[in-house]
């Protein structure tokens, strides 16, 4: 896959593991669904029909954000019903000028292109700063241990619950910084093998536990503290 966007000059940008915030499919797909959960109610391994009805209306239904169809980003116009075909047929072949309406047609969608994409900008920047206020930036500098978040998976055939299992894991160290929010992580015995690019949220600051060596008391005369 490598290879393959280098050859065709395709810029590859990579996600952190376990971060489907990233991802643009993954959104999609927490439509998709759901919705199809309605729609194949008690008849799970009938989806695959019910995948064409389901695409038609996804693709027709205007986005809050863009407040435009998938349709219409994509093909530069609405999609046709089976009603629209039947009768626009005839107008459709009854209007002699419809090649000479190209030129004006793309030069008013590429201006929409333009405005479509500022109302875009302007959502995330409204959505970030809703999101931002809540939240507490969490910075880290190569070399500082970390917890990780960890996704366990049960397994019955080893006694093993995912509910009982530890949710997070330590120490592991802090190799290099790929962004303001991603990090390598690695091991601290092995500093030289990358385990893995997490993303912020799910790295913790690791605290080393307090010695417990020396024990002290408070003496109850004199109400100063000594040692054991």
């Amino acid at each position: 896959m490598q290879q393959t966007c280098n050859f065709l000059g395709i810029k590859q940008d990579l996600i952190p593991v376990y971060h489907p915030q990233a991802n643009p499919s993954e959104r999609k797909n927490r439509d998709l669904k759901p919705r199809l959960a309605i729609l194949v109610r008690d008849e799970h391994d009938s989806w695959e029909e019910k995948l064409p009805m389901f695409r038609f209306a996804l693709n027709t239904a205007k986005c809050e954000t863009t407040n435009h169809t998938a349709a219409f980003l994509q093909f530069g116009r609405e999609l046709r019903t089976t009603d629209d075909v039947t009768h626009d047929l005839r107008a459709l072949i009854d209007n002699d000028n419809f090649v000479d309406e190209i030129t004006p047609y793309l030069k008013r969608f590429s201006h929409l292109t333009a405005e479509i994409k500022d109302h875009v900008e302007q959502k995330q920047d409204k959505r970030k700063m809703y999101y931002d206020r809540r939240r507490r930036q969490a910075f880290y500098k190569p070399g500082d241990q970390v917890w990780v978040t960890l996704h366990p998976i049960s397994k019955s055939q080893n006694k093993k619950i995912r509910k009982f299992m530890p949710k997070r894991e330590v120490p592991y160290l802090v190799i290099t910084n790929r962004s303001p929010t991603t990090y390598d992580i690695a091991d601290p015995a092995k500093p030289d093998e990358v385990l893995g690019t997490y993303h912020s949220s799910a790295l913790r600051a690791y605290e080393f536990p307090v010695s417990r060596d020396t024990n002290y008391s408070t003496s109850p005369e004199a109400g100063q503290t000594k040692e054991i």
